[in-house]
């Protein structure tokens, strides 16, 4: 190997900013992509969370500057209305929300309703799956205090590929199956995958950007290897649905995205909380959580549509909600694992930075940004080591010799 090779084994465009990070800090970098190797009903977009507008690296603006801003922030709409976590009208929803003035205010104690708000942004986007009424655990709440945006609908295709960093050189292998690997001294030697010819791949260092289950899946005897303690079964996961709405004075009216809650008291699944986003005037996604075992069960895909329309038409019936349960995608990035296994690593490597639901605060796409950064500042520690054992200068640790 020549050079200061980190490779990528990754799909749905995780990574790409680190990718293209690693390239212009002087890193040799290849991406094993097998997004094609997944079912069509995988959904290829960022999924139903809000992307918080911070980069953790300045290429990471590149991939923010798709993004458009919203502008009242989180929206909840509840039984008694809306509920909105930013702007000037979330003050005078302070004033009548008490959930809402304690999770301004920090404060933690008092009963269920004026706390419900804090618990709820504790686990709606957690990687580990904890009921409504259960105390608040360790974790990483969503930060809807800061300022969120969300690609267009039109535009998320492209932002979740490597389109871009392969249009800068970096070489994208579409992979179908990962075939082996060798492992020597703790670390990964090469990774072996069929792609468009089976082929060994090796690299100095590699981040895994798929998760246990996901490696299980594209090669069951390789993922025993990857994973010596075994994979982890996501319990939950995130699916969407298409819908709509007729055209009407409410038509403008909606916000372009909330989280729409039926009784604060039931679990905060199926239809009693899920994500609405607006496509356009009349066009809707809806994002729901549900068991992962149940999204191929075509019944309960139509139970699940059928509740989120019923519960749309009881609060606006003029609107006629449709929601379709044929038009239906799940997202790549959602899996949500039983609390037990909270901390479990079922995996490691000297030589590698795995980025998955498992190990991350969070689903949504920022905090897997943030540990892209971390990986970033990682591998450029890692060679400014290796240049100093080599005798080369501190200070001139961009390119291999």
């Amino acid at each position: 190997m020549s050079g200061w090779r980190v490779n990528l084994v990754s799909a749905f465009g995780r990574g790409e900013t680190l990718a293209l990070a690693l390239r212009e800090a002087g890193f040799t970098v290849e991406i094993l992509d097998f997004t094609s190797a997944f079912p069509v009903e995988y959904h290829r977009g960022v999924g139903p969370f809000p992307i918080v507008a911070k980069a953790f690296s300045p290429l990471q603006n590149e991939y923010l500057n798709e993004a458009k801003p919203l502008a009242h922030g989180l929206n909840f709409w509840l039984k008694d209305g809306p509920l909105e976590l930013q702007g000037p009208i979330s003050d005078i929803h302070a004033e009548v929300h008490p959930e809402l003035a304690a999770w301004k205010k920090g404060n933690e104690g008092g009963e269920f309703g004026s706390q419900w708000l804090a618990r709820f942004l504790r686990q709606w986007a957690s990687p580990f799956y904890s009921d409504s009424i259960s105390k608040r655990e360790p974790g990483t709440e969503f930060p809807a205090n800061q300022p969120l945006t969300m690609i267009p609908d039109n535009r998320e295709h492209a932002a979740q590929s490597f389109a871009k960093v392969q249009s800068r050189g970096v070489d994208v292998h579409m992979c179908r199956e990962l075939l082996d690997i060798q492992t020597q001294g703790g670390k990964i030697s090469w990774v072996s995958a069929e792609a468009e010819e089976t082929k060994a791949f090796q690299a100095h260092q590699w981040v895994w950007c798929l998760s246990s289950s996901e490696t299980h899946d594209l090669g069951a005897a390789t993922a025993r290897k990857v994973f010596p303690r075994g994979h982890f079964e996501p319990e939950w996961a995130w699916v969407c649905f298409a819908g709509g709405i007729q055209k009407g004075i409410w038509s403008t009216g909606l916000p372009s995205y909330s989280v729409v809650v039926g009784d604060i008291y039931l679990p905060w699944v199926y239809a009693n909380a899920f994500v609405m986003r607006r496509v356009d005037e009349t066009h809707m996604r809806f994002w729901v959580k549900v068991p992962r075992n149940r999204i191929h069960d075509i019944d309960a895909r139509r139970g699940w549509a059928s509740e989120v329309q019923k519960l749309l038409n009881s609060r606006l019936s003029l609107a006629d909600w449709k929601v379709d349960s044929a038009e239906w995608g799940l997202c790549p990035h959602s899996e949500v694992y039983s609390d037990s296994v909270r901390g479990e690593t079922p995996g490691s490597w000297k030589n590698w930075d795995w980025i998955s639901p498992e190990n991350l605060p969070r689903l949504d796409v920022s905090a897997r940004l943030e540990r892209e950064s971390e990986s970033l500042n990682r591998l450029i520690q890692w060679r400014n080591e290796q240049l100093k054992k080599q005798g080369a200068p501190r200070d001139n640790a961009l390119h291999a010799p």
